[in-house]
């Protein structure tokens, strides 16, 4: 009966210390920390969640999470969703979101898989041996230049001479 007593409490303090519960609901960040509310095995409570530098995350409701309780704040300090479930590589990495987009960091390769990918910078570099573009459509707008050399539709072509040594005029650009 006594033991039973002692385990009885030292379940409940340990509980009190870390536990796991589900999100049932998650306020924005608007430069502080989010807010969750969570269900854990005995009740619904209140936690904030902290992530690591440079990531940020808004996890759906009913993801899982591991709640450490600290002082009088309660604190989530992991969790994770039905989407994580994605293939990785031991020592590879993978960042994605509920709708099964991500980003994998693989040995000697990177896979993305969206269905948009929007890069907005100034200037956008590419060093590679190959280049390979798989497109049913492709869109340019600008000038697109080949060693310095305008290759879109400012570009035309003057031909030297003939058989006859006639020089022919410059050719349409193209259309």
């Amino acid at each position: 009966m006594l033991l039973n007593q002692i385990t009885e409490y030292l379940n409940e303090k340990l509980e009190n210390i870390l536990k796991i519960g589900r999100y049932t609901n998650v306020i924005g960040g608007d430069g502080k920390l989010q807010e969750v509310q969570l269900k854990t095995l005995r009740n619904i409570e209140d936690a904030l969640k902290v992530n690591q530098f440079g990531f940020n995350s808004n996890a759906p409701i009913d993801s899982r999470c591991v709640v450490a309780r600290i002082g009088n704040e309660s604190i989530v300090i992991a969790n994770e969703h039905i989407a994580s479930i994605i293939d990785v590589a031991s020592g590879d990495s993978v960042v994605y979101n509920q709708n099964g987009d991500y980003v994998k960091v693989e040995k000697d390769k990177i896979t993305i898989k969206a269905k948009t990918i929007q890069s907005d910078c100034t200037n956008y570099t590419i060093n590679t041996s190959n280049f390979t573009v798989n497109a049913s459509a492709s869109v340019f707008t600008g000038t697109i230049k080949n060693n310095g050399v305008p290759i879109d539709s400012t570009h035309g072509h003057t031909q030297g001479p003939d058989n006859a040594g006639n020089i022919q005029a410059k050719t349409d650009t193209p259309s």
